[in-house]
């Protein structure tokens, strides 16, 4: 957790500005913060080492705050989306036995309450740069998606063959033989007419299906591991794996009991679009500030302090030179 050094920067700034009556006052009428040592340090000093170390990154904030909130609604799904962010990271201290109040307070949050404002206001940006990328996207890029990437989801059987684990290299490339030559003799015996419901319940290491002959139901591209899936899209109905398939996992043996239809384009065309948004997101570690560049030119940003404006700009230059 960081707390925003946006707040330091307000307060510098109010001293400047509303001249606090808290504080004295130079002959220039300068803010006098503090003093040491005879010498004097004004809030006009501290405002400018706060402006040129933090100030471009506080104004974005400021910025990009006001879009998030008048672009994305503070709906159930961004409350409901960040109180169950908080619970995760409150977990996460709890179970390693830290104070995760104390963390809060150490980070500069006064409560709960306020860090779940700023998770929400984190979903809401989120938001921002999906609905960019989304808008991006083209009918071609939907349908080339649908027609080489989408299947009917299906259901499987498997064996599962789980190498022994070693701490040793050479022992450990031995366990793995061990377990690939077991999964090839299982397919042999399956090639002799042993049962493989029967294989399963003797064999297999996979502790949650072994009871059920090994059903796996609804196997689909985006759940399971890519080995597993392709290997059971090429399977036909009632036909078994003739090699075992290797993911990270183990060894699998894997029976195709059942193959569904492929949904039709309306049906699927929401999660192809989350799918296709996210692949544009994770093409690149700065897809996120791109689209937030592009977001702040619809809203005509006029900078007007100098400095702040020029490292702003140098980081936007260094962005298109990627």
């Amino acid at each position: 957790m960081k707390k925003k050094v946006m707040g330091l920067v307000l307060i510098a700034s109010m001293l400047v500005l509303t001249g606090c009556n808290t504080v004295p006052k130079l002959s220039n009428g300068q803010d006098l913060v503090a003093k040491i040592d005879g010498k004097e340090i004004t809030a006009e000093e501290v405002y400018d080492k706060l402006k040129k170390q933090y100030g471009t990154a506080a104004l974005i904030n400021t910025i990009d705050d006001f879009i998030a909130n008048k672009e994305v609604a503070t709906d159930e799904d961004a409350t409901e989306s960040a109180k169950s962010q908080l619970e995760s990271i409150k977990f996460n201290f709890q179970s390693q036995g830290q104070d995760f109040e104390e963390a809060l307070r150490s980070s500069g949050y006064l409560s709960e309450a306020e860090f779940l404002e700023d998770l929400i206001l984190e979903y809401k940006k989120t938001k921002i740069v999906e609905n960019y990328y989304e808008n991006l996207l083209t009918e071609e890029e939907i349908e080339k998606y649908y027609n080489e990437d989408v299947y009917g989801e299906m259901d499987v059987r498997h064996i599962l063959i789980i190498p022994e684990e070693k701490t040793d290299e050479k022992e450990q490339e031995a366990a793995k033989k061990e377990a690939l030559n077991k999964a090839n003799d299982l397919i042999k015996q399956l090639d002799a007419g042993k049962k493989f419901e029967d294989l399963v319940k003797e064999h297999s290491d996979d502790t949650g299906s072994k009871d059920n002959g090994g059903l796996i139901k609804d196997v689909n591209k985006d759940e399971h591991v890519k080995e597993f899936y392709e290997a059971s899209t090429k399977l036909e109905k009632g036909k078994y794996t003739k090699t075992p398939v290797e993911t990270q996992f183990g060894y699998h043996i894997i029976l195709k009991v059942e193959q569904k239809a492929k949904p039709e384009l309306k049906d699927a065309k929401d999660n192809i679009i989350d799918k296709l948004v996210q692949n544009k997101i994770n093409e690149s570690q700065d897809a996120g500030q791109i689209a937030w560049v592009e977001v702040r030119k619809k809203y005509n940003l006029d900078i007007f302090d100098k400095e702040i404006k020029g490292i702003y700009e140098l980081n936007v230059k260094a962005l298109d030179t990627k």
